[in-house]
């Protein structure tokens, strides 16, 4: 069992302690069949009322169960489990483990795609060079703790190793920065060149101003235009859109509301409903009323008393 995971391992031992379940019998019609079933209509398994068959031949290291739960996930069913512990079996056949469960299911990968932004110029992963050398590192270390022989040997190598490294190091940044003057000299001189042959090409009496020929691009005329440009000239433009009006402020100066009201056209925590304005008008309106008695022209007085009141 120490070549599984610990995730899978878990549920191996999981289901073996629900194998402690389950029943055996063997079968009359051949020794290497065995009868599993559950003990109790437990609601835990859905197939405890069931009853199912399984080859055990331990001379050809065959297991194999009706319910196909290995050939389906790769693990082993309580069935089979409950069967091991029957048997007393000492260790499960490797070619019933398969690698994705195991702990060595990625050996010594060249490239993996978790490493894929720390990646060298020929492609190969930079966890992958780390981990081979740290497992060297490691099989030196515990062998150089042995003795004191050792450890002056594995110690001495270590630190030839790494002067070597430090020297390689240097050789790389002499490497580089002889190739950077070099591309510099080179740069410098084809832009000498360029220069000298453009002037010897371009003749004395011509204008040298390379801004010379540009011209200003051409403005784009749309359809809207000259209807826009028409109705502003003869006074038939929409009038322009209002700006927001600004809140009344109370005494903290906090803003009283965020509404209009559609009476006295102002911000002041009120509507049209509540508005006082609208209450002087109905009060004005029935004083009219009362003194020159209702007419026919009571809806025109009533939308000029409105109109003074919003001013």
């Amino acid at each position: 069992m120490d070549k599984y995971t610990r995730a899978v391992y878990s549920v191996f031992r999981e289901r073996q302690y629900h194998s402690t379940a389950f029943r055996i019998k063997t079968s009359q019609d051949n020794p290497n069949n065995y009868l599993v079933h559950h003990y109790n209509q437990s609601k835990e398994f859905a197939w405890s009322r069931h009853e199912f068959r399984v080859l055990a031949d331990e001379a050809e290291g065959r297991y194999e169960c009706e319910c196909k739960l290995w050939e389906h996930t790769g693990l082993f069913c309580h069935h089979v489990i409950a069967v091991f512990e029957h048997l007393r079996l000492d260790e499960i056949p490797s070619k019933y483990i398969l690698q994705r469960y195991t702990k060595d299911a990625v050996t010594n990968p060249d490239f993996n795609r978790r490493d894929y932004r720390t990646t060298t110029e020929d492609g190969t992963s930079i966890e992958y060079r780390r981990t081979i050398l740290y497992s060297e590192a490691v099989k030196i270390i515990n062998k150089g703790c042995s003795s004191e022989a050792k450890f002056q040997i594995a110690l001495s190598a270590f630190r030839d190793a790494n002067s070597r490294l430090d020297n390689e190091d240097a050789e790389l940044e002499n490497n580089e920065d002889a190739e950077m003057e070099n591309n510099e000299q080179s740069s410098n001189q084809d832009n000498t060149a360029r220069e000298t042959g453009s002037q010897n090409d371009i003749p004395q009496a011509e204008n040298n101003d390379p801004y010379a020929d540009i011209q200003p691009p051409l403005v784009a005329i749309t359809k809207g235009s000259k209807t826009t440009d028409a109705a502003r000239k003869n006074g038939k433009c929409k009038p322009p859109v209002p700006a927001r009006l600004e809140p009344e402020l109370d005494e903290y100066g906090r803003p009283k509301g965020t509404r209009i009201c559609g009476t006295c056209n102002k911000i002041d925590g009120h509507n049209s409903r509540t508005c006082k304005a609208r209450q002087l008008a109905k009060k004005l309106l029935e004083t009219h009323e009362k003194v020159y008695g209702p007419t026919a022209s009571s809806g025109n007085i009533k939308v000029r008393i409105r109109n003074l009141l919003a001013r």
